[in-house]
Parts: structure tokens; sequence; C-alpha cells
């Protein structure tokens, strides 16, 4: 790419600020690298903003080759915006897992080479997103491993994955590596600001979804899961004295469980209630180091504070230790309920109750 005045580049996306000015840098400067792998956990919005890069690169594009001028990019105007908004832009591959497979498959990437081998229709610039990368077995990884070592000119690749360890690392060594992270509180309260929710309401979702992006979006479509999964969250923080649901005993957590419809819900009720017990955890255990830090539960707060007077810093990294090893046996071990009152058990000793 040659140099292209841009007034402003918009970004769909939410946070992720610091690989936004990346990018924006490159692309004014024409220093796009040929593949990029997006890595971080799940929900983040790794996917989100691929696409969304591909945009604003298919806009400029256009604008650079027909020396057009435009006050942002994506101008949202051009036979590029209105293809991509319609789903059917020809220069953009997108590769994921087939639901009925086990792995993105050889001839999958193969297609994808085809389709790199052949001259852009639009644009004069190709883009193709392979979604969650740890997907590729083997012998797709080294397919697509040739096509990263001889890369077609004007052809930008972008691997998203949640993991690095089952991408081959040849393939990850001809990736510029970009890392993404959860929103920190400030960034995604003032988002939520934005979206003009009551105070309770953003701090609610923010617990829910610890500063992912995906999960925030998903909440503001679907106000039945943001109940669910707010009387979830308090279900589970029963089994603290100090909260304000009150304390809770065994029964109440084995009647929860049993509530279940099969085994696969029961497995996902238990993980979801670890996984909060995890993050709170977690909060009291910044309360013992700092306690003007961020914490996950907002609403906790003093909760956070009075609990951490009945515990130290090892009993609480022990419990988090243990915690996660019981919940390794989830793999091989069928006896949720066995795994779960062991947790619950050693939980509550933690903290004397």
């Amino acid at each position: 790419m040659t140099r292209l005045k841009i007034n402003k580049l918009t970004w769909d996306t939410i946070g992720h600020e610091e690989i936004k000015r990346i990018f924006s840098k490159q692309i004014s400067t024409a220093n796009l690298a040929q593949a990029y792998l997006f890595l971080g956990e799940k929900d983040l919005g790794k996917y989100h903003l691929a696409h969304d890069l591909a945009r604003i690169i298919f806009c400029f594009y256009y604008h650079q080759i027909n020396k057009l001028s435009s006050s942002e990019i994506p101008c949202g105007r051009c036979p590029h915006c209105s293809a991509l908004v319609k789903k059917i832009h020809p220069d953009l591959t997108i590769v994921e897992k087939e639901p009925d497979k086990k792995y993105i498959t050889i001839d999958q990437v193969a297609q994808l080479q085809s389709r790199l081998s052949l001259k852009s229709v639009f644009s004069g610039f190709k883009v193709a997103i392979i979604k969650e990368a740890f997907w590729l077995n083997k012998e797709a990884g080294n397919r697509l491993l040739k096509i990263l070592e001889e890369p077609y000119p004007n052809t930008l690749i972008i691997l998203t994955s949640d993991t690095l360890s089952k991408l081959l690392p040849t393939v990850i060594s001809r990736c510029q590596i970009l890392r993404f992270a959860p929103f920190t509180q400030a960034a995604a309260l003032n988002y939520l600001k934005n979206k003009k929710l009551s105070q309770e309401k953003n701090s609610l979702i923010y617990s829910l979804t610890k500063g992912k992006q995906n999960l925030i979006n998903n909440y503001f479509s679907d106000e039945v899961k943001l109940k669910i999964d707010a009387d979830l969250l308090a279900d589970s923080l029963k089994i603290f004295p100090q909260t304000k649901t009150g304390d809770c005993k065994l029964f109440y957590f084995e009647n929860l469980i049993r509530s279940s419809e099969n085994y696969n819900k029961k497995l996902e009720l238990v993980n979801r209630l670890i996984d909060n017990w995890q993050l709170f955890l977690r909060d009291i255990q910044i309360s013992l180091i700092d306690q003007t830090a961020d914490y996950y539960f907002t609403d906790y707060q003093q909760t956070i504070v009075e609990l951490s007077k009945l515990t130290d810093i090892n009993k609480i990294q022990a419990m988090q230790k243990n915690i996660l090893k019981l919940k390794s046996c989830f793999s091989y071990n069928p006896d949720i309920n066995n795994i779960f009152y062991n947790i619950f058990f050693n939980l509550r000793l933690t903290f004397n109750i």
C-alpha cells in the first residue's frame, strides 16, 4: 500500500485501544504485516476486531486506488462497505471449524489458498480470517504454513486463538502476535454508561462479563439471559455468610444442581458456580494486597473486605490451586457431586465458616 491521508479511522470494536492505535499507524504508513495472530481468552472481541480491520482496509484501499478523499474510514457508502454489510464481499474469506467436523481441515485451507491465489475482485486487496485457529489439525496447519512462507501480494491473514499451545510453532513464528485483554473496570463502565443503563445494571453486567466485549453485547439484546445469570451469580455467592444474599447450607446447592435437566446441564451449572467462587477469591486476594484495586464484584466490595479479615493470602492461594486441580477432574471423572462437595467444604474452611 502507498500512503493515503486519513482524517479519521472509525472502529466499531469497543476497547483494545492500543491494538487499534497500532493498526491505525501501520495502515497510514503502509506498514501492515502479512499475518497477525490475535491471542486472548474467549469472548474478548478478537474476531470482531479482525472483521472491523477488514472493513477499514477494504474501504481505505478503495479510496486510495480511486484517489478519493473521505472524512472517515470506513465511509459506509462505497461498494466495499455495502458488500460487507450484506456479507457478500468477494475478497474476504472466513475459515472456521464446520459444525460436523472435529477440526479445521486441510481441504478448507486448500480452498483458502486457491482463493488467495486469484486476482482481487473488488479492491486489489484480500483478507482472510481464520477463526479459532487452534482447531487447525496438523495437516491443515502445515498447509497454512506454506501460505505464510510464500505470501500472496496485497493479502492479509488474521488468525484468532484462545491459546498458543495448539498452534504449530512455525505458524506462530510467521505471525505478528497481538494480545487481547478484558476491558478494565473503568473502560467497561464508561462504555456501559454511554448505553444509558442504570448504574445498578452497569455494575451487574460488568460483574457477569468480567470486561469481555462479546458477553457485554449479548446482555444488551437478551434481558432474559441477564436476569437468569444475575440470579445465578446471587445464588453462587450465598455460600458466604457475609454477603447480602445471606448464608447458605449445602442442601441449597444440592437442590439447585438437582434441578438441571441432564448431565451436561449439571456440569455447566457447577462450572459456572465454581467460576464465580474463583473470581470472588480473586477479589478477596486483591483486598488483602491492595484495597484500592479494581474488583470484579463491585457491588460486594464491603463484603470482600470483611471476608478478607477471616483468612490470609496463603489460604486463598492454596484454595485457588485446589479448585484448579479439582476442576481438572471433570474431564475424566463423571462424579460431579463428589468434586463439587470437595470444593464446597474446602471453600468454607478457608474462611472458617
